[in-house]
């Protein structure tokens, strides 16, 4: 079920917090669910969201919702 609400939680949430605070909490949560170590799930989570945000933002130059981040925007980027 949480691999099903997975696509809905981040279209619901990404508008209201952000690519870079949403994907953690669901690709931790879904890494949890999978193996049960919470610990490994995290260090997923955050890993992968910067290797997405890297991917997308910065080399393919997909915009990507800020929410709350909005106003450190140039701060969580480079060039």
């Amino acid at each position: 079920a949480g691999f099903a609400a997975a696509p809905l939680i981040y279209v619901l949430l990404a508008p209201v917090l952000g690519f870079l605070l949403t994907m953690p909490v669901i690709v931790g949560g879904l890494a949890f669910i999978a193996s049960g170590k919470p610990v490994r799930s995290l260090l997923l989570g955050v890993g992968l969201t910067v290797l997405l945000h890297i991917v997308f933002y910065q080399v393919l130059r997909v915009t990507l919702p800020w929410g709350v981040l909005t106003n450190y925007a140039g701060i969580l980027t480079w060039k």
